[in-house]
């Protein structure tokens, strides 16, 4: 079975695994702003906004 052009039971390095926590850190914290913007009657892609900025703001 072919999983694409990644060799069998490749492991993942430290740096992708950071890449991908920072992503999904990313997009769970952008849910938490779209949704408290969405209760203050704002646009949630307001709340997106803010909170994939912070996220890479404190990344950075």
């Amino acid at each position: 079975m072919s999983w694409g052009c990644l060799p069998p039971f490749q492991e993942l390095t430290m740096a992708e695994i950071s890449v991908l926590v920072t992503l999904a850190g990313g997009f769970a914290v952008a849910l938490v702003f779209g949704y408290l913007a969405h209760r203050l009657k704002l646009s949630p892609i307001i709340g997106y906004l803010l909170g994939c900025a912070g996220m890479f703001i404190i990344q950075s």
